[in-house]
């Protein structure tokens, strides 16, 4: 179990930082841009790993977050942080991990998401046009979220599932 572990985890961060390039890239990639790809990653790590590591991987992940978007530094952090906890509490103690319960995981922890940072960064600032920003980049950021969770998840749920391989010399 232990060699299982020494593989997944750097898996793992490495899935991680290639969403996080994929997400900020300084090229705009089209059909990628406005998903927060890492949240769907968050949540599939927390419907399958214990509450101590998918909780440190919410915080960290949404202090990634936090440090390239350029807004209040450790709110991300704190949401995806609280995120992961009820995600993890959530599939232990109700639902069978399995890709439509994580599915639906991700959809009410995206909306949760979209709306705390929409609220926080623009309805108590006062903007005028909060409205119009939410309906222009806070609903298509929802929704290409959820479209890339599918893969996104598949490929967490398949690092999750990794089995060592028997070498030869074993008996």
């Amino acid at each position: 179990k232990k060699k299982l572990s020494l593989i997944k985890w750097p898996l793992y961060v490495l899935f991680a930082l290639l969403l996080f390039c994929i997400q900020y890239a300084p090229v705009r990639l089209g059909i990628f841009e406005g998903a927060i790809h890492l949240l769907p990653f968050v949540v599939a790590l927390s419907s399958f790993e214990n509450v101590i590591p998918s909780v440190l991987t919410g915080a960290v992940s949404g202090l990634l977050l936090d440090y390239s978007s350029g807004h209040l530094f450790g709110f991300r952090a704190l949401v995806l942080g609280i995120i992961a906890l009820a995600v993890c509490l959530a599939i232990k103690l109700y639902v069978r991990p399995a890709f439509v319960s994580v599915m639906v995981c991700i959809a009410i922890s995206a909306a949760i998401f979209v709306v705390s940072e929409f609220f926080f960064f623009y309805v108590i600032k006062g903007y005028e046009s909060a409205f119009s920003i939410f309906t222009s980049i806070y609903i298509w950021s929802f929704f290409k979220t959820i479209i890339f969770g599918i893969p996104i998840s598949y490929v967490t749920m398949q690092i999750y599932r990794l089995k060592p391989q028997k070498s030869s010399f074993d008996i």
